[in-house]
């Protein structure tokens, strides 16, 4: 459940029930802040592995290619190095 609430853009059925809440901020807030994070370090890493094509297809362009990219192709890994 953690992992599809990282990765997809709606928060599976669930969340609410199955994490905790802290403070002022719901499981689903906290849950939200988790995605930014997953898809930011993604975005990151590959605007650092390839500049030039960033350079070529503008920063639009490369943000969607690489959210096509990461749903496609989702990392097995529980880090990016």
């Amino acid at each position: 459940l953690f992992w599809r609430a990282v990765r997809e853009k709606r928060p599976p059925v669930g969340v609410a029930e199955a994490f905790v809440g802290r403070g002022s901020l719901s499981a689903v807030e906290r849950m939200q802040i988790y995605r930014a994070a997953y898809w930011a370090r993604h975005e990151r890493c590959l605007r650092e592995t390839y500049p030039c094509v960033l350079a070529c297809v503008g920063d639009a362009q490369f943000r969607q290619w690489v959210a096509q990219y990461v749903e496609a192709c989702p990392s097995r890994a529980g880090t990016l190095e």
